[in-house]
Parts: C-alpha cells; sequence; structure tokens
C-alpha cells in the first residue's frame, strides 16, 4: 500500500493542497509521509539542511531546456506530457525496472541553473554529489503536468539500484519538492473543449456555404417552436 502512495505521490499532493480535498487524500499522504525520514544529525548537518532549502527553491526554469523546453506557449498540455515528461511516470503496474534505472540516470536538472549555480557558490557541490540524489517523477492530472522531486540519500539510492523488481520505486527520501505546468502556459487552441454546437458549425462551415447554415439554422428553429406547440396542445387535451 505505501509503495502505491509513493508511485502516486504527484497526483495527490498538488490535490491535497486544495482546501476542499477530501479525508482519504490527506489520510493517503500521511502514508506516504512514513517514507520521509529526517537529515542525518552528524558534523555535516548544517551543510545537509543548507542543501534541503536549496532543494525546495527549485522551479521549472532549473530543469534542462532540452528535456523540458520552456517555450510551453508553442505546445498543447497533452502533447508537451507525451513528448518530454510522460518517461519519468511509473505507477504499481510498471515492470521494466531496468528501463526505469536507466531513466533515473538522466540528468534532467539544467547544470547552469540556479539550483547547480548555489550549490557551488556555497561549496556544498561536492558534498552534494556524494550524499544526495534528486529523482524525478511525473503525472499528467487536473489539466497540469506535474513535475514531483524527492530528495534522497545517495545510500538509499544504491540499495534500491540493488533491487529488481517494483521495491526499486519504494525509496527513502528527505523532502519533496513539485512544479506544476498549468493548462493556461500552454497553447490552447484544441485543449479548450468545444460544445457539440461549435463542433457541428466547425465542420458545417467546411462542406457547405454560409446561406445552407442559414436554411439549417432557421429549419431547426421552426422545428423547435412546432415541438412545443405539440406539447402545450397535448397538455390542454
Amino acid at each position: 500500500m505505501k509503495l502505491k502512495k509513493l508511485l502516486l505521490t504527484s497526483t495527490l499532493l498538488p490535490i491535497a493542497t486544495i482546501p476542499t480535498v477530501a479525508i482519504s487524500c490527506n489520510k493517503e499522504l500521511k502514508e506516504l509521509n512514513e517514507n520521509q525520514i529526517p537529515l542525518p544529525k552528524d558534523g555535516n548537518l548544517a551543510k545537509s539542511q543548507a542543501i534541503k532549502s536549496l532543494f525546495s527553491k527549485i522551479n521549472f526554469n532549473d530543469f534542462s531546456s532540452n528535456l523540458f523546453p520552456k517555450d510551453l506557449e508553442h505546445y498543447h498540455q497533452e502533447d508537451y506530457y507525451k513528448k518530454f515528461a510522460e518517461k519519468w511516470y511509473f505507477d504499481e503496474n510498471f515492470k521494466d525496472i531496468s528501463d526505469a534505472k536507466k531513466i533515473d540516470k538522466i540528468e534532467f536538472l539544467d547544470p547552469n541553473s540556479k539550483f547547480i549555480g548555489e550549490l557551488k557558490k556555497q561549496n556544498l557541490y561536492e558534498f552534494f554529489n556524494e550524499n544526495f540524489e534528486i529523482r524525478l517523477r511525473t503525472a499528467y492530472r487536473q489539466l497540469r503536468i506535474v513535475l514531483f522531486l524527492f530528495l534522497i540519500p545517495k545510500s538509499e539510492a544504491k540499495r534500491v539500484n540493488e533491487l529488481d523488481n517494483i521495491e526499486y520505486f519504494n525509496f527513502k527520501f528527505y523532502a519533496t519538492k513539485y512544479n506544476e505546468l498549468l493548462l493556461e502556459q500552454f497553447n490552447t487552441e484544441y485543449n479548450t473543449p468545444e460544445t457539440t454546437y461549435k463542433k457541428v458549425f466547425k465542420i458545417l462551415g467546411y462542406v457547405v456555404p454560409t446561406v445552407a447554415i442559414g436554411g439549417i439554422i432557421l429549419y431547426i428553429t421552426i422545428m423547435v417552436i412546432l415541438k412545443k406547440k405539440r406539447e402545450k396542445n397535448l397538455k390542454r387535451k
């Protein structure tokens, strides 16, 4: 059960931030948080805390532009997800663990990002690489693409990398962070649902002249009026 919660985190957390969230979602998040562990209280605690703080500030601009293009207005949301983000989506039915391991090795953060730059500026970059990894999980839900990040111990990454079953996804983590790509950020030309009438008249516009469309509208109007008259007559009887 906990493993399923971990796999579906990227769908749960954004929903759980809405005040009207169902109690069940909060319960699932509480169970999920059992996988979260505290930072080690050793001589490097201050460094670890600084890294955790920088991790909490990661945003979409920190992602590689080659893997995640920033010109969202040139893409339809669903197309963008399928082309660039879906490979990081794993559910409880996922079978090819070796494929997941390859995907998790992809450097999805820009090496010139603000996050990496701050690590180097604060002399934390080497310590980060020795002790931490960031795992990415994605989902396409609620008219949004969710990019969900886990800050995990390097030792935990090595542990699960030895596994060849779905428990590979059941890792412990120090912190989580998510970013959302909302529908309005994309080209919404065909993402916006059309009414039946709009679809019908768009088709008619290609195959019949304007005069014919006017005739059809007039015909529909007359039929509606006649129907109402019949209903009134039936009520009188």
